[in-house]
């Protein structure tokens, strides 16, 4: 799924060039937050998702994102 200009201009306004769809999750669509430089780092220290209902868009929360990775490990 392709992200729309809400969820890219949210990753840009964290100093990331896009996003691309991660997973869903409950009612959220998840995308992560990419570089065009494949050079550059994507983040250190906590995962960085950006969650989509079809009308907001934010980036999860730990206890969130907790949950996201455990369901893109099993």
């Amino acid at each position: 799924m392709k992200p729309n200009q809400k969820i890219i201009n949210l990753a840009k306004s964290y100093g990331f060039d896009g996003a691309e769809f991660t997973t869903e999750w409950y009612e959220y669509k998840v995308y992560t937050p990419t570089f065009n430089d494949p050079k550059k780092v994507a983040f250190i220290g906590e995962p960085v998702f950006i969650l989509y209902d079809g009308k907001e868009v934010r980036l999860a929360a730990s206890f969130e994102w907790e949950h996201i990775l455990e369901i893109l490990n099993d």
